[in-house]
């Protein structure tokens, strides 16, 4: 398992698969703890519950409920050995993901980890 970080679209458009997005474009939304992306994917979506209450969900950022991830949203993978090197980035896409950049080099949020 791994720990990924979901940020959603402040203003989602839901049709774009943009090669960059800007980090103030992006609110952090939850700590994920999954085996790949398409787990985070489950774990974020409103299937049979309020994903918020998933076992999978470590932390959500302090908003009483999101949406659910959807595309043009953002999962940023956070490697084991925590080098800032490593970390990959992604975009929901209207079919899988892409990895893509953000256009700042600090991920937006991450120390509201703490």
């Amino acid at each position: 398992m791994e720990i990924f970080l979901v940020y959603h679209k402040i203003n989602p458009d839901f049709w774009s698969e943009p090669d960059v997005v800007p980090a103030t474009d992006l609110e952090y939304v939850a700590t994920v703890h999954a085996n790949d992306l398409n787990g985070v994917y489950r774990a974020t979506n409103n299937i049979d519950m309020d994903w918020q209450l998933n076992p999978e969900i470590l932390k959500t950022a302090d908003k009483k409920s999101f949406r659910s991830t959807s595309v043009g949203d953002v999962i940023v993978a956070i490697p084991h050995n925590w080098i800032a090197d490593d970390i990959k980035v992604y975009l929901v896409a209207r079919c899988g993901f892409k990895e893509i950049k953000i256009s700042t080099k600090e991920v937006p949020s991450v120390q509201e980890m703490d």
